[in-house]
């Protein structure tokens, strides 16, 4: 239990409660959950009232399309939290899945929990509601910066952005992608056959090198 609180005490939501509030209150209510890899966390339209607590295993948030094609959200390791974008929404209803892409395993905790005014003395609650007005704006730039990417018309362009991107966040030209060749082509919504051509070509014309998932831009105008 110490260091269960002591792992949720590292995030940005939780780093300001003190560790026996974590423990005597939030880990009472939480409940473990274990997922199979390939089986669905969440699925569209099903409601949640509750945050997520990845322990470990690897999760993919994705819109899944009637034909069968799939965009990447984004992903959750063990450490991340996921649900909320969702759980102070009017309905609560997901819009997209969640699928464990690994054995997974995830604290769920009411999300109730954090804003009960018997459990929690006014300023923890006021920190509270600021580190969870914190967190969920982290969440909405997240998706502008891909509905940045999303708005390139061509594949280069979506390619330009997406990697200025990742190296302005990192401060440094050589980098390291948070996704693999596949997740980053259905996260930018391309071909993937089509994407690893357009970075071969890049490379061989000088713009970049790269080994997997380590990166490295060349001549680009940055922020830092």
């Amino acid at each position: 239990m110490k260091k269960l609180a002591e792992k949720l005490k590292r995030t940005e939501l939780f780093s300001t409660l003190n560790e026996s509030f974590i423990s005597d209150v939030l880990l009472s209510l939480g409940t473990k959950q274990n997922f199979q890899k390939g089986e669905y966390v969440l699925l569209p339209l099903q409601a949640l009232d509750r945050i997520g607590f990845v322990l470990k295993g690897k999760l993919s948030l994705l819109h899944i399309f009637p034909n069968g094609n799939y965009s990447l959200i984004a992903t959750a390791v063990s450490g991340d939290l996921i649900g909320l974008d969702l759980v102070f929404t009017k309905t609560q209803f997901s819009p997209y899945h969640i699928v464990s892409n690994t054995a997974s395993q995830i604290l769920w905790i009411p999300a109730s929990a954090l804003l009960q005014e018997e459990d929690m003395d006014e300023q923890s609650r006021r920190t509270m509601i600021k580190q969870l007005l914190s967190v969920i704006s982290n969440e909405n730039m997240k998706k502008e910066y891909r509905l940045a990417i999303l708005s390139q018309k061509g594949l280069r362009d979506r390619i330009i952005t997406f990697l200025t991107m990742q190296a302005n966040k990192q401060q440094k030209r050589s980098f390291t992608l948070p996704f693999s060749r596949e997740e980053m082509a259905s996260f930018m919504c391309v071909n993937r056959s089509a994407l690893s051509h357009e970075l071969s070509i890049m490379q061989k014309e000088g713009l970049i090198s790269f080994n997997e998932k380590e990166f490295t831009l060349h001549g680009w105008e940055l922020d830092f």
